[in-house]
């Protein structure tokens, strides 16, 4: 079945080494080609009912019964169901590339004194902690960083996930050049987490900004309503990955790895973090040479036109949000022109502003150095630590910020000048 596209083309091409057929002969052919053409149609239409329509409400049940998903547990399947499978929506949500996600892992880790599954650990304990510390309440937070995130992997997990039911009170992003510019993307509607919300999530007047040119819009045109192209890629990538009984064990051992994996199968027990990562430092700078060779791409204009769109909804929705500019080593900063670096900081203070969030420049801190990185843009555990109490302390000195946690019974109160304890 998932070779019937090739069967129609045969079909096409024999019909064409049949011109000098007789009359009826042709007639027969084009019978054929009817007929087949209606059986496309119709096995595509059976195929949409069984996998679903394409765009649609994100639920527990969407993802959890869809056919397809047994073909494509990613990363973000896992964490699209962990986020569906809370009880309610988190006080708090981090959104980000792998340098939100090893800030987390790592810091989570030597906090637990135990290793953790990048698959399944999904809270953000650090800075869960650190916050209700200084809040005197307690307070939920969702690790929602994904290796190779970009903006607009942002805007696509922010329109599907919040709603009403699984809206959090607040979003702290980390964000960083390579989130915007990343020369080894073609385009923003190429990454595994996009084309995975596009089953939920139709971008709108966003679509020709993540799809510019005529071949990319033309694949997902076609996968968006001949879901057998769908289900036919889904079968060729489930052949590409780790077979079954392959264990993880062997990732226990590299965290940057696992962090930093953006596609794929992957599977509980595969990627592991120990709870004291040993002493490393890897030279990932050629690997960034290539990814800033160009510091104005295509995809540049795109992403920033996804982000404002993002501050967009999230304010529209009611969420408060800080943006932080996550720490670098000088090192790789360097290898960005400062008028690129100017450019780029006045386009996140003057999109934080309009939409009345909250920007945190730790980009070039001086409160980090090469003793809290796994590599020149990870962090580990010490470098972790650092960044929530700072990041906890930003939330609390900004009264708006603090509000996020005070009931709406007492928010009244507050308001008025009267001394209320958080929640």
């Amino acid at each position: 079945m998932v070779d019937f596209i090739d069967f129609m083309v045969s079909i096409n091409l024999s019909q064409l080494n049949e011109h000098e057929a007789d009359c009826p002969s042709r007639a027969v052919a084009g019978s054929r080609f009817v007929v087949a053409l209606c059986s496309f149609l119709a096995i595509n239409l059976f195929i949409a009912g069984q996998l679903g329509s394409w765009t649609r409400t994100v639920d527990h049940t969407a993802i959890c019964l869809d056919r397809q998903t047994p073909l494509k547990r990613t990363f973000t399947w896992w964490i699209t169901k962990a986020y569906l499978e809370q009880v309610s929506p988190p006080d708090v949500v981090l959104l980000g590339s792998s340098l939100m996600g090893s800030a987390v892992f790592a810091s989570d880790a030597h906090e637990l004194q135990q290793a953790l599954d990048f698959v399944k650990h999904r809270r953000g304990v650090t800075m869960e902690r650190e916050l209700s510390h200084r809040l005197g309440c307690p307070v939920s937070v969702f690790n929602w960083s994904l290796g190779g995130a970009m903006a607009s992997d942002a805007y696509m997990i922010s329109r599907a996930l919040f709603n009403d039911k699984f809206k959090p009170r607040l979003v702290i992003i980390g964000v960083s050049p390579r989130d915007f510019i990343d020369n080894s993307l073609v385009y923003a509607g190429a990454t595994e987490c996009f084309r995975f919300f596009s089953c939920f999530v139709d971008p709108g007047q966003l679509t020709a900004e993540a799809l510019p040119d005529l071949i990319s819009r033309l694949e997902w045109t076609l996968d968006r309503y001949f879901p057998l192209r769908r289900l036919k890629a889904e079968i060729a990538h489930e052949t590409s990955a780790l077979s079954p009984n392959e264990t993880g064990h062997h990732g226990q051992y590299q965290p940057l790895k696992g962090i930093s994996i953006t596609a794929g199968e992957v599977r509980p027990g595969q990627w592991l973090l120990p709870a004291n990562i040993p002493y490393m430092f890897i030279d990932n700078t050629k690997e960034y040479v290539n990814r800033y060779r160009n510091p104005n791409p295509p995809v540049y204009s795109a992403e920033l036109k996804f982000f404002d769109e993002w501050l967009k909804l999230t304010k529209s929705s009611g969420i408060q949000v800080v943006v932080v500019g996550m720490p670098l080593l000088w090192t790789n900063r360097s290898l960005l022109p400062e008028s690129f670096w100017s450019a780029w900081r006045g386009h996140m203070e003057s999109m934080c502003s309009k939409y009345n969030a909250h920007w945190l420049d730790l980009s070039d801190s001086s409160e980090f150095d090469i003793d809290d990185f796994l590599d020149t843009v990870h962090m580990n555990a010490r470098g972790g630590s650092k960044l929530f109490k700072m990041l906890a302390s930003v939330v609390v000195e900004e009264p708006s910020l603090t509000a996020c946690f005070v009931p709406e019974d007492d928010k009244t109160k507050s308001l008025a000048g009267s001394a209320v304890v958080p929640r």
